[in-house]
């Protein structure tokens, strides 16, 4: 599935995307329709919480990881037909995103109740079957997708910083760009099997610097004359504000990861 170039995977992008709806709706539909326990107790903060910074901290990451595509924005944005429209669909995907993500984890807070393993994802805690394997389906297809995705604009890059030289030029290169890079996610994967914490640190390595901090740096330096008090203000906070949680993020991260290290053994 691997290709080239990003305005030729329009609809591998678009069906990633409904794939990942199928799972979402197949998981939601199936926690409205089972009675799998008491209602949960909700709070504004949860028992202990404190006491579980480092695992709060990971679930905060987790969240940043899921809104961390920004950095491939200017890729989609160079390469779209009309870039005049970028605006309005980057306002509509997020919407969508933030409502989709709500709605599920009300769901499925709320219906898993005390069952709830809050170490693994929602879709996660299906019991093995039907239902299940039609959710796991919706999700394989998305991460092929989305993955094959991240794999393109990386190599893209790779080859671009090395551009200068012969060997960067023809399928031979960007194959061997592109095996490489799943190579190391391959060992990444199984070095450290825990997906929320995988997350976590990608959110606190990359995800932190490259969405918020580099954008607003870029932005003072590329047009802060131009910009309202307000909004440079905002760009100046934003740059220690995500360098510190990184800081911190990778600390907890690796905090917790020890933990789990712990308990398991």
């Amino acid at each position: 599935m691997q290709v080239r170039k990003l305005h030729d995977i329009t609809t591998a992008s678009v069906l990633g995307t409904l794939a990942m709806v199928w799972a979402l709706v197949v998981t939601a539909v199936h926690l409205c329709a089972s009675d799998l326990g008491p209602a949960a107790d909700t709070h504004l903060m949860a028992p202990g919480a404190l006491r579980r910074i480092p695992q709060t901290s990971v679930a905060i990451l987790d969240a940043v990881f899921a809104f961390g595509g920004q950095e491939n924005w200017v890729r989609y944005l160079v390469e779209m037909k009309s870039a005049s429209d970028f605006p309005r669909a980057v306002c509509y995907v997020i919407a969508f995103m933030t409502a989709s993500y709500y709605a599920f984890g009300g769901i499925g807070y709320s219906q898993l109740g005390t069952h709830f393993n809050y170490d693994r994802p929602v879709t996660s805690e299906l019991p093995p079957g039907l239902w299940s394997s039609l959710a796991n389906a919706g999700l394989l297809a998305h991460c092929i997708t989305a993955y094959m995705i991240n794999i393109n604009i990386w190599t893209q890059l790779v080859l671009h910083i090395a551009e200068r030289s012969r060997w960067t030029s023809g399928r031979a290169a960007w194959a061997l760009v592109s095996l490489t890079g799943i190579a190391v996610s391959c060992l990444r994967a199984i070095l450290l099997p825990y997906f929320d914490i995988l997350a976590a640190i990608m959110g606190a390595l990359g995800n932190l610097v490259a969405a918020y901090a580099l954008p607003a740096l870029f932005t003072l330096k590329l047009a802060g004359d131009t910009l309202p008090t307000w909004e440079r203000v905002v760009c100046k906070a934003l740059i220690p504000v995500s360098l510190l949680l990184s800081v911190l993020g990778i600390a907890f991260t690796i905090t917790a990861l020890i933990q789990v290290e712990e308990e398991r053994h």
